[in-house]
């Protein structure tokens, strides 16, 4: 019986030294090993907590300042398999803050690709839960911040996703509701969106709805999406039936946007664009329809949308067309954008031109022939400088945000 008590014993200390000196160490270097592979690069580990049916760590801080961390993470597992086969039953974690800076599309896409969801496949867990998910970052439109929460359920050797994501701000506001699987090597995700809010200088939506659509591909990702609003504004006029659709193609994503004035008729906006890293598949248009040009611009003064002093008697009364279209060809490598500008009615062409953008500063530069009467219409509603007119021909050089958020 002593022998067998002692026996008793010794097992019972040899399993908890197994626990301390191999179980927890191996743990952490797991976990450590498995946020590096995802994207965090410093990893701190606080104090760990052993109990019956795994471990409890207070805090994981994941980058040098702090600033992004996991709270209060419970890793459920059976000490004895785990001892022998690495297997975790689930993991628990109460909250995640992440924190990043956004200050222009190119930081989305890194952060995108750096937040690479497949990249979680490496934590060989049969459940991951996060309760909650609050995502901060700084854009040059103040700071905006994302919360949710997310659960992974293993099957085999593919997870099943499921999450919600939302924010509230003044900015951007909406929630969603994700779904999907991924493995190492592919993802496809869907959600759909509702209470969709946006305040931009450019462009504002209110009450929207949409859904979007994504998987890894081949060569780029599948991506496909539609959103729409009944309502916002446009460079500051108020717009209806607001419509956004990204489609998919070769090597290639067709976004198409489509709206019109609120509160007058006959007055439509569309912008076509194919958006590629292939020089070749790129295009950019966008046009301004005005059936009555006299209206639509009575309508901005009356709303005080317009500069009063701007006189638009001389363009008429017959339907006004304006398009701006990128023309590639007209490119050459690492340079600005060209784009033809052309301005037409009913009964003559009255602006006609080129102009580069740079993409990096957004300037603006190039030149365009006019008709006299719309000359003093447009150089009036850009405030142009008479130094940059002369005779039919007038010259920009400026910023694009100058020009479209003119007062």
């Amino acid at each position: 019986m002593k022998r067998l008590l002692l026996f008793l014993v010794f097992l019972i200390a040899l399993s908890i030294g197994a626990i301390f000196f191999i179980a927890i160490p191996k743990i952490e270097k797991n976990l450590e090993a498995s946020l590096k592979e995802i994207g965090f690069k410093h990893i701190v580990i606080d104090s760990t907590a052993v109990n019956p049916t795994g471990i409890s760590i207070s805090q994981i801080t994941l980058d040098k300042e702090s600033f992004s961390k996991a709270e209060n993470i419970k890793i459920n597992l059976f000490w004895p398999e785990y001892l022998f086969q690495n297997e975790i039953e689930n993991i628990e974690i109460e909250r995640i803050n992440l924190s990043s800076v956004t200050n222009d599309f190119k930081d989305l896409l890194y952060i995108a690709k750096q937040a690479d969801i497949k990249k979680l496949s490496v934590l060989e867990v049969d459940e991951l839960r996060i309760s909650n998910i609050v995502w901060d970052t700084a854009t040059p439109q103040g700071a905006l911040r994302f919360g949710g929460d997310m659960t992974l359920t293993r099957e085999e050797t593919k997870y099943h996703i499921k999450a919600d994501l939302n924010a509230q701000q003044r900015q951007l506001s909406f929630s969603s509701q994700w779904t999907g699987t991924f493995d190492k090597d592919r993802l496809e995700i869907d959600a759909t969106f509702d209470q969709m809010s946006l305040s931009h200088p450019l462009l504002s939506t209110h009450r929207g709805s949409g859904w979007l659509s994504y998987a890894t591909g081949n060569s780029i990702p599948l991506i496909s999406g539609q959103f729409d609003a009944g309502n916002g504004k446009l460079f500051n006029i108020p717009v209806s039936n607001v419509s956004l659709v990204i489609g998919q193609e070769a090597d290639y994503y067709p976004i198409i946007f489509r709206t019109e004035a609120s509160g007058v008729d006959g007055v439509l906006f569309n912008m076509d664009m194919h958006y590629s890293t292939n020089i070749e598949k790129q295009l950019f248009s966008t046009g301004l329809n005005i059936e009555k040009p006299k209206d639509f611009f009575d309508y901005l003064k009356q709303n005080q949308l317009l500069n009063q002093d701007i006189d638009y008697s001389e363009l008429g009364d017959t339907q006004t067309s304006v398009k701006i279209a990128y023309e590639p060809k007209k490119r050459f490598a690492d340079g600005p954008f060209p784009f033809d500008v052309a301005v037409n009615n009913t009964d003559k062409n009255l602006l006609e031109g080129t102009f580069l953008i740079y993409p990096d500063s957004l300037d603006i530069r190039g030149t365009a022939n006019s008709k006299e009467s719309f000359m003093t219409f447009i150089t009036t509603l850009l405030r142009i400088d008479e130094k940059n007119i002369s005779d039919d021909v007038v010259r920009i050089d400026s910023n694009l945000k100058e020009l479209l958020l003119a007062p």
